[in-house]
């Protein structure tokens, strides 16, 4: 783990200290052997300690928000991929929602459950896909673990459980400095997660951060993500490339996409998976963070030709 990553991942844990939230998800990628499952663990050992600290994704928001209600740091373990529907319902957790169900045995009575949830994803591959989820993620690339550095699990534990209590009443510290200054203290980009970033900038001097170290880390982490997000979002990449050689691009639906046909292969803009012209405005809001993060903004508005899609490159 870099000096950069140890300051994210102490933020995040710092951030599950704060009793409202909202809170950032963190995902933990790496290759088999990097240590992401115990990661997990130890933070999960720090911020809510669990006879099972770490479990499978449940396949239904019923279920997600039911295991909330029992826990304050949600750790999920090997993830192979994360759906849309549970990608939202995570996106949701995160910033603060709720599930409602008919009562049992009722007519009209409504059963609700509410929940602002700090969340862990781990697994091998690229898990945030949808940008909305990474959006409001942290992630951290591990390294693999060299033989001839790696320990026993039984060793790193003792090591932990020797220094825990320390750790634990040095984050006491730093949340007795954040609740002191928070009222205080101003930042002058305010990210997506700014309730979060503010929190850990109103600790810096007691989290061991330099005046604004932490703001400029988590941004550059957010780049990063923008960036990857290219690479694994077909549409992304396509208005990406298109917008490389031109300042705006405007029109209606079916003009915008036969422009970014052309930054993607044919057989895949000829596929179902490729987005229709009445879907091009909702697939958009879901990218636009993304979008922003590399300089594009989007617009869209009636008039008198119709619905008006517009990209314009930012300066």
């Amino acid at each position: 783990m870099t000096d950069q990553q140890f300051q994210l991942w102490l933020s995040f844990i710092f951030g599950c200290l704060n009793p409202k939230g909202p809170f950032p998800i963190l995902v933990l990628e790496g290759t088999s052997g990097a240590g992401k499952t115990l990661l997990s663990e130890m933070t999960k050992a720090l911020v809510d300690p669990a006879f099972a600290p770490v479990r499978s994704l449940p396949k239904t928001e019923e279920d997600l928000f039911i295991m909330a209600q029992r826990n304050w740091l949600l750790v999920f373990d090997n993830l192979s991929g994360i759906s849309n529907r549970m990608s939202d319902v995570l996106c949701k957790l995160s910033t603060g929602g709720g599930f409602t169900r008919r009562k049992l045995y009722t007519n009209s009575g409504e059963s609700v459950m509410t929940a602002t949830r700090p969340v862990i994803v781990n697994g091998m591959e690229h898990i945030a896909r949808r940008p909305d989820l990474a959006d409001r993620a942290i992630v951290l690339y591990l390294s693999n673990i060299f033989p001839e550095t790696r320990k026993t699990k039984s060793e790193i534990w003792d090591e932990f459980e020797q220094l825990s209590g320390s750790i634990f009443g040095y984050l006491c510290d730093a949340v007795s400095m954040a609740l002191k200054r928070y009222s205080n203290t101003e930042i002058k980009q305010k990210p997506r997660m700014a309730d979060f970033a503010k929190w850990v900038t109103a600790a810096e001097p007691s989290l061991g951060f330099k005046d604004g170290e932490f703001l400029a880390v988590f941004m550059k982490n957010r780049q990063e993500i923008a960036e990857e997000a290219i690479e694994h979002d077909v549409l992304v990449f396509s208005i990406i490339e298109t917008m490389k050689n031109k300042s705006v691009l405007e029109g209606p639906a079916s003009y915008i996409l036969d422009c970014l046909k052309s930054s993607v292969p044919l057989t895949y803009a000829e596929s179902v998976e490729w987005v229709p012209p009445n879907k091009l405005k909702s697939a958009i809001t879901r990218i636009e963070p993304v979008l922003l993060a590399n300089g594009i903004q989007y617009k869209y508005k009636k008039n008198s030709k119709g619905r008006m899609h517009a990209f314009i490159k930012m300066n």
